[in-house]
């Protein structure tokens, strides 16, 4: 029988703190959906309306009903917390009062839409993270999700529906929820309740229908709902076997564990492992590859860490999950426990298991002993070639051997002759009991010392010297009383047994000393790089451990700002021999392993592995493992993986403080560009207005001809300085949030004659056509804000257009917007995309050789003003010569006119 698994103190201690810090959290439950309209909300007040009903406190934090009357009803029997009032540019934003919940502290808080994003100046923002702190205060929370929301599916459904959620929440908290509910209709049914304008207003149900709620996209949002769910619930069914000790197999989920023995030839293993890819692939479950190893092999030559090396990269192409056991003994103990550990029903293994032994039963048959609910599937479709060599390897394929190495053999024996001259003149006061001891000590110590042969060569050398030196007749193998004969075998056996077990003993602790060094340098890796604070220490730190820790060239090579590598040996000042830059460049480019004993550039000296960070690749870590056979056994290379990730974090967190750094100073540097425009605009604005208040008066009275032409001229260029302030103070304005904004319904045509009223277009030689549509609807917007939009875009044409030229002004009716457009026949603009788009920039002006005056604000501002309505404007190149800046407003539906 299976000895039970069982947990070690640490991990009993360990489970008790989280479960101790999980009582004193809130508990989750996450209503969870495919898609808006299945019933999530309703859902949550019904169970809500339960545990009123049951005496609990419940209160509403924030409920969407989108204007379901249901819904509505069930809203209104449920205390609600008053929503907080927002007040963002010009605009009353109603959201969660996360403050006024945390001073009720009800038993459970209603938070509707988890992936919702806060208003600016909120205390976090995204609502999950509001939720977390409620969950913190002990206060449990229902809230509702779709499965478009979460971030791992993000870029998959978006490629379905061709439409991207911009609100995501982690998997993190999705996973770490106490309770997930899924809410599910079929998608006939949910496009009933949609047409039936249950989901959205009626008016809003035909565009749905054409772009989101198509029956396509809702079929497969169903299918990545449940699909998500089961992978949840499998993980519920996991960590409670793990917590209830559960050893049974639960046949909840297929699972198949791949055994690759050492016995088997490289070929072999590899059909062995396609195989188990196949029936995992069939059967639509999860692979496991267990790969059976043995001490000898962290000695063996470079051919055979290459083939372990080989067989592990094609496992884990094959999407398997990869394990290494180090075994000294009968393995299928092992292999059945972890089958019970990972809940794998199936258990694939080769077929020279089926060969028997007088003196043990078959791996086959102690599976079935050790595990009669496991299916065990045996692979027999190698050739014969292969299954021979097999067979022959086989024979010690479940007992391990080390190779005997002859010179400690040698000393075994030497150490059984000294024991036996150190003895003999003692023969005559020592019992022959205590004699028998002396030599069963001797056995376990050259067993620990030594190894398994030159224990057992110990133990048999033992029992003969002690027979012929020690037994009447003397000097003589031959026994002269039947009660040392049976003496001599029980001694025999006792030392061949000790000799097992002790050699298994120093097998095992020679494992936990090679596992306790590389946890150790993974902690003196972390530490190091957890106190460097730029990259330069992290390379040097990261160089200096590793090198000392495998005794091979390390190098952490970096990209510069174009994505191109920087050679380390340009800093050493001189080449680093077989260190191939292109190759490290392949490396980082494709984020794939390449080099030495890898799919791509395999001749080359060093290996590489990419830096891989949560967020980009941050470089490259090289290894020179050309002639150091042992770091390409499996558990090297995952130990490489782990030092390059902890660079890829180190190295990840260093950017992050540099952004985050960047990021305040141009706060800060904002912060003082705002406060001087104010002040310059403010303190400039009233000496120029007097300044032209006089030179009005001057121009107008004066009698003498050259003042008044002086008088002009001065007048001019301060309402050029005039302008210049008021875009000033109102590009402040907007950055710093304090724009008002009032809206009413609007005429195109009033806000177009309204604008170019003031600026005198014959007076500066350029003819105006109009071109406005007579059945264009009405547009809500700020008046004074649209007419400077359109007398920038004017202005600016005016400015960059040779006299005599016609600006044409138009606007019509496109799908839900209305599109106004201002084109010229000017110099044009750039011809790229991106130089187009930081005309809109603060400060920046197409052409800045011109002589036309201008800051370059102009453009800056009416893009400002145009999103804060909820518009565009954009620009291009008018077809002939000129440009074309086209603004594109909402067109709302208008209320009703009260007669």
């Amino acid at each position: 029988m299976v000895t039970p698994y069982r947990k070690d103190p640490d991990q009993l201690l360990e489970e008790l703190a989280r479960e101790e810090s999980r009582r004193a959290r809130g508990k989750l439950r996450i209503y969870f959906g495919a898609s808006a309209g299945v019933g999530k909300t309703f859902s949550m007040l019904t169970a809500a309306h339960q545990e009123l009903a049951a005496g609990h406190d419940v209160v509403i934090g924030v409920i969407e009903t989108h204007d379901r009357e249901d819904t509505r009803q069930l809203v209104l029997s449920v205390p609600a917390i008053p929503l907080a009032t927002i007040h963002y540019r010009d605009r009353d934003i109603r959201e969660l009062d996360l403050d006024a919940m945390l001073a009720r502290v009800p038993q459970i808080a209603l938070i509707d839409e988890l992936a919702h994003t806060n208003a600016p100046g909120l205390r976090h923002s995204k609502r999950w993270q509001d939720i977390d702190e409620l969950l913190g205060a002990g206060i449990d929370v229902w809230t509702t999700l779709n499965v478009q929301h979460l971030e791992s599916l993000n870029d998959i459904i978006s490629g379905i529906t061709g439409i991207r959620v911009t609100e995501t929440v982690p998997d993190q908290v999705f996973d770490d929820a106490d309770e997930v509910i899924l809410v599910d209709i079929t998608t006939e049914a949910l496009l009933a309740r949609l047409q039936a304008g249950k989901v959205y207003l009626s008016e809003q149900v035909p565009l749905a229908r054409q772009h989101f709620f198509r029956k396509g996209n809702l079929i497969a949002l169903r299918e990545i709902a449940l699909r998500r769910t089961a992978e949840r619930i499998h993980k519920d069914v996991r960590q409670y076997r793990h917590e209830t000790y559960v050893e049974a197999i639960w046949r909840t989920a297929e699972g198949i564990l791949v055994v690759v023995d050492t016995a088997l030839t490289p070929n072999a293993a590899q059909a062995l492992i396609r195989h188990g890819s196949r029936l995992s692939g069939q059967m639509s479950c999860p692979m496991h590859v267990m790969f059976l190893r043995e001490a000898a092999n962290s000695r063996a030559p470079a051919r055979s860490n290459g083939d372990w090396q080989l067989l592990l990269q094609q496992a884990e192409q094959l999407q398997a999950i990869t394990t290494e056991h180090y075994c000294n003994g009968d393995v299928m103990p092992d292999i059945v426990a972890y089958c019970r550990s990972q809940n794998l029903s199936r258990l694939l293994l080769d077929r020279s298991v089926l060969r028997r032994y007088w003196w043990r039963p078959s791996p086959l048959v102690r599976v079935g002993q050790l595990g009669p609910d496991i299916d065990i599937i045996i692979y027999g479709g190698v050739s014969g070639r292969h299954r021979q060599a097999a067979a022959r390897a086989q024979d010690h394929a479940f007992a391990r051997r080390e190779p005997v190495d002859w010179g400690k053999v040698g000393l075994a024996l030497m150490f059984a002759c000294a024991t036996t001259a150190l003895l003999w003149p003692f023969s005559s006061t020592l019992a022959i009991t205590n004699i028998a001891m002396l030599y069963l000590a001797l056995t376990m110590v050259v067993a620990l010392r030594l190894g398994r042969w030159p224990g057992l060569v110990c133990a048999v050398s033992s029992v003969a010297l002690f027979d012929f030196s020690f037994i009447p007749p003397l000097w003589s193998f031959s026994v002269a009383d039947i009660q040392y004969l049976i003496t001599l075998l029980v001694m025999l056996a006792v030392s061949t047994l000790i000799s097992q077990l002790a050699a298994q003993q120093r097998f095992q602790g020679r494992l936990a000393l090679q596992q306790t060094q590389r946890v150790h340098s993974l902690f003196e890796l972390a530490k190091r790089l957890s106190g460097s604070l730029q990259k330069e220490q992290i390379v040097q730190e990261s160089q200096k451990l590793l090198f000392s820790d495998l005794g091979e060239d390390v190098f952490v090579i970096l990209p510069d700002a174009h994505e191109s590598l920087l050679s380390p040996d340009a800093g050493a000042g001189h080449e680093v021999a077989g260190l191939d830059m292109v190759a490290a460049q392949w490396a980082f480019d494709n984020e794939e392993k390449a080099g030495f004993g890898a799919d791509t550039l395999s001749a080359n000296a060093f290996r590489y592995f990419p830096l891989h960070a949560p967020v980009r690749i941050r470089g490259v870590l090289a290894v020179r493992m050309q002639g150091a056979p042992r770091l390409l056994s499996p558990e090297w290379q995952q130990q490489l993986e782990i030092y390059a990730h902890v660079i890829a974090i180190a190295l990840e967190r260093i950017h992050f403080v540099e952004v985050a750094n960047e990021f305040l100073r141009q706060v800060e540097s904002e912060k003082l560009r705002v406060t001087m425009l104010n002040v310059i605009s403010h303190d400039l604005r009233t000496p120029l207005t007097v300044l032209i208040g006089e030179a009005e008066v001057l121009a107008g009275e004066s009698s003498d001809n050259h003042v008044r032409q002086k008088a002009a001229i001065i007048l001019d260029r301060a309402r050029c300085m005039h302008d210049m302030m008021s875009k000033l103070l109102d590009m402040a304005k907007i950055d710093s949030g304090q724009q008002p904004i009032s809206k009413s319904w609007q005429s195109i045509e009033e806000l177009v004659g309204g604008a170019i009223r003031h600026l005198d277009v014959s007076a500066r030689g350029h003819v105006l056509d109009i071109r406005i549509a007579p059945t264009l609807p009405l547009v809500e917007c700020d008046p004074v804000l649209i007419e400077r939009v359109i007398a920038n875009l004017v202005e600016n044409a005016l400015r960059y257009s040779p006299q005599g030229t016609q600006i044409d002004i138009s606007a019509h009716h496109q799908d839900d917007s209305i599109q106004l457009m201002v084109a010229d026949r000017g110099v044009g603009l750039p011809d790229t995309e991106e130089q187009r788009e930081r005309l809109f920039d603060k400060f920046v002006r197409a052409h800045p050789e011109s002589d036309t005056t201008g800051a370059g604000l102009g453009l800056a501002i009416a893009r400002q003003l145009v999103q804060l309505h909820g518009g565009t404007l954009t620009a291009a190149n008018r077809p002939g010569g000129g440009s074309v800046f086209a603004v594109q407003l909402p067109a709302l539906p208008m209320p009703p006119v009260l007669e």
